[in-house]
């Protein structure tokens, strides 16, 4: 019998942001063509990457129109706020069934969660990540940034 190869790290980021680039083209409340839901897409899978790692600065287009730059993270260590908060009280209902284009991050201006939608990401500015050389346990962390 022969053993299944198990898919690289790789293989599942790219059948990833295949499905979404698919779910942006079909499912999406404005479907985009193929080429703009992969780049979407693409930019979707590094903002989540960067948001796992440090801190993100990104621009993304509101309901209403206008354009948002915001600043989150999804890393300990990065905010005070983030790493305090307490989640045992709150209901988070995460439908992907529904939506699989939206997704959550830390709002580091105004301290809490907030959703975007990989279909309204315009650029990411940049990415901070943390570097933990060399530091001390109750030191705050250098971040290093990248564009």
């Amino acid at each position: 019998m022969k053993k299944k190869k198990e898919k690289t790290t790789r293989e599942l980021l790219g059948a990833w942001v295949c499905e979404l680039a698919n779910n942006l083209c079909n499912e999406s409340e404005i479907p985009l063509p193929k080429n703009e839901a992969f780049r979407k897409a693409h930019m979707a899978r590094k903002l989540l990457e960067g948001l796992g790692q440090g801190k993100v600065t990104f621009q993304y287009e509101k309901q209403d129109g206008t354009l948002r730059e915001a600043e989150g993270t999804l890393c300990k260590g990065v905010d005070v706020a983030f790493d305090n908060h307490v989640y045992a009280d709150e209901k988070v209902e995460q439908n992907y069934a529904t939506d699989s284009t939206n997704f959550t991050y830390w709002d580091l201006e105004k301290h809490g969660f907030r959703t975007f939608s990989a279909l309204r990401i315009v650029k990411i500015i940049a990415v901070a990540i943390p570097n933990y050389k060399e530091h001390e346990l109750h030191e705050s962390h250098e971040l290093i940034e990248f564009v």
